[in-house]
């Protein structure tokens, strides 16, 4: 009897078992952009949506989806079994065996996608030796230099190299050469397969990559798609010059302060040339040679967003390139020619998105920001207006108690202590308070601490730095000269200022005096009238 109620327990959890696996078809469904294969050993699945990579992990390692089927926008559609699909240790990247790619999915592929998927790095690299090997027009392999066009404009670099090397790397080029093909393919598909064209000839994938390496040299030398090609090379150009530029800027604002990347001075720069190896292959853009026992490398990278919350850095348009796996590249530096705005992290740990670098760990520099911020009071935001943020400064204005403890953390202010705080008396009389994070460590050192404040009283601005005293008008003005920060500075209180008049309008900042103190600050013209609006046009770009 026992044994046979045993058995029925049994036969009831497996059945309760079956039900709880039980999971909607569409879990075990997941879009595609396209299908990568690298190194000859793992073709990646490049899912449309990154968040889908752990869900699908997920129903795989609990065994909820025997089958995933990946589809794209193309109406095709692949079932893969789970045991088929593996994920990097690093990155987390989905990737079945390039041997099963070749086997199982390529040959399902239609002609289109198997043309435009052939539109890569290495078929690009070919074409262009293809086209222009053995011709004045080729440079050859060298212990420090990259073979590759030169002399066919437009070039960069004192070596004239052509920005037809780049190709290889830029999405949007990819993207529109494929589109040519893909034209190409639908109307006159004896461009790309002769004379003999068989539209049901079936090609291995090692003859596609001849038949498209052959149809890219048409396209470089100008055969065919001429218009198409000079369009191509104005796009690069603008990027390559763009990305010069940044750069550029870049190196000079290091080896002027090279704190950034952890030098006490620095005693020589190397900025690499297009076309050098370390550059090309080794992700170096210059290296920086001072008080450490090697070189520090870095990775130039322009700066069009930073949020200090999550440590995202957006890019722009760039390409947002794996460089973990380039030792010579000890360091990112995100650097915004525009406002000189920098920030530095290691180059390990950290995920790409689309066009952002997410870090899971703290800036290099600027490195002082969030140890000085309570991160244990958490606030809404709307308790607080992030006002100013330039090279040097990061202005906050809190609205609440809260958010002046949060961010006059380590101060000495008594609008942010944890006991007898005075932030509601200021905010009741309109005295209103603004707190400026300092970002360069030798401003740091000058104003005796990680910040300062700007405060109103009677009229007038009062500014404390984080131990509570009074900085003196007369230092201030001095301070901003000898250490470059007047522009910057003046940025912040002319945000400061109009901010509480607007919020004040019945008390007012009586500016005259304070630009009187202030003379590197504000000009003349600014001292006509009291109570007048300052004109931001006169700020310094930021």
């Amino acid at each position: 009897m026992k044994d046979l109620v045993r058995k029925i327990l049994k036969e009831y959890v497996e059945e309760l078992d079956i039900v709880d696996n039980v999971i909607d078809v569409d879990e075990c469904r997941v879009k595609y952009n396209k299908f990568k294969v690298e190194y000859g050993k793992m073709c990646y699945l490049n899912f449309s949506d990154i968040s889908d990579i752990e869900r699908i992990k997920n129903n795989i390692i609990d065994k909820k989806c025997q089958v995933i089927t990946i589809f794209n926008s193309a109406g095709e559609s692949f079932d893969i079994p789970s045991n088929e699909i593996r994920f990097t240790i690093k990155g987390n990247k989905p990737y079945i065996s390039s041997s099963y790619f070749y086997r199982e999915i390529y040959p399902q592929l239609n002609v289109n996608i198997k043309l435009v998927g052939g539109i890569n790095s290495r078929n690009i690299r070919s074409a262009l030796k293809l086209s222009f090997e053995g011709t004045e027009n080729w440079s050859e392999d060298t212990v420090d230099m990259s073979e590759g066009v030169i002399g066919i404009p437009p070039t960069v670099g004192g070596n004239e190299w052509s920005v037809m090397n780049y190709f290889d790397t830029k999405k949007s080029v990819h993207d529109r050469l494929q589109g040519l093909i893909s034209q190409d393919n639908n109307t006159n598909p004896e461009i790309i397969y002769g004379d003999e064209f068989s539209p049901g000839e079936d090609y291995s994938s090692a003859e596609y990559d001849e038949l498209i390496i052959q149809w890219l040299s048409k396209v470089f030398k100008g055969d065919i798609h001429s218009d198409g090609l000079d369009s191509i090379k104005n796009l690069q150009k603008k990027s390559i010059e763009s990305g010069e530029a940044t750069e550029n800027a870049a190196v000079e604002y290091i080896a002027n302060n090279p704190e950034v990347i952890g030098l006490n001075s620095i005693t020589e720069t190397v900025k690499y040339e297009p076309g050098h190896k370390k550059d090309r292959w080794g992700g170096i853009d210059a290296e920086f040679y001072g008080n450490s026992s090697s070189p520090i490398g870095v990775q130039i990278k322009p700066l069009a967003k930073y949020d200090e919350t999550k440590n995202k850095v957006s890019i722009g348009r760039s390409n947002a390139n794996d460089y973990s796996n380039k030792k010579g590249v000890d360091y990112f530096v995100f650097f915004n020619e525009r406002t000189n705005e920098v920030v530095v992290f290691k180059n390990s740990n950290y995920k790409r998105n689309s066009n952002s670098y997410i870090f899971a760990d703290e800036p290099v520099y600027p490195n002082m920001l969030k140890k000085d911020i309570n991160e244990g009071i958490k606030i809404s935001k709307d308790e607080r207006i992030k006002l100013t943020n330039n090279k040097n400064f990061l202005q906050v204005i809190p609205l609440t108690t809260d958010a002046s403890c949060k961010y006059g953390a380590t101060t000495k202010w008594c609008v942010s202590g944890k006991e007898s705080n005075a932030f509601k008396g200021y905010q009741e009389r309109c005295d209103t308070v603004g707190m400026i994070m300092i970002k360069d460590p030798k401003i740091q050192q000058v104003l005796n601490g990680s910040k300062f404040a700007l405060n109103v009283y009677n009229g007038n601005i009062e500014i404390h730095n984080a131990l509570g005293l009074m900085i003196l008008y007369s230092d201030m003005d001095e301070f901003s000269k000898e250490y470059n920060f007047t522009d910057d500075l003046r940025d912040v209180i002319t945000d400061f200022v109009n901010y509480h008049d607007n919020v004040c309008p019945d008390k007012k900042v009586f500016k005259g005096r304070a630009y009187k103190m202030l003379p590197s600050l504000f000009t003349d013209n600014d001292e006509n009238e009291d109570n007048m609006e300052i004109d931001l046009s006169k700020r310094s770009s930021s």
